[in-house]
């Protein structure tokens, strides 16, 4: 089960805190894809929230997550702490 801090709506320059269906799209992909992700380290453009490196960690060795914005950023380094444990990710495992 994964958790997350998002917003329905934003201001135009705020859109990385909202969850996009690509995310939602590209983190089911993540979650079927073991074997192709185990080892890997991977870097996510444009991260928003957070939730598709936050599925990749799952599987991968190490992950990226990238974005602009200081509460896009913090949202997502939140997010990524608050799923860490339950995910069985380290908490060096995704930066």
């Amino acid at each position: 089960r994964i958790s997350l801090r998002h917003y329905g709506t934003t201001e135009v320059s705020d859109v990385g805190l909202q969850v996009w269906r690509g995310s939602l799209v590209l983190s089911e992909l993540a979650l079927q894809m073991g074997a192709e992700l185990k080892g890997k380290v991977c870097l996510e453009l444009g991260s928003g929230t957070g939730l598709a490196g936050i599925c990749v960690a799952r599987r991968a060795a190490r992950v990226f997550v990238t974005d602009i914005g200081s509460e896009v950023l913090e949202n997502c380094r939140l997010n990524c702490e608050a799923n860490s444990e339950a995910l069985g990710i380290g908490a060096d495992t995704i930066k």
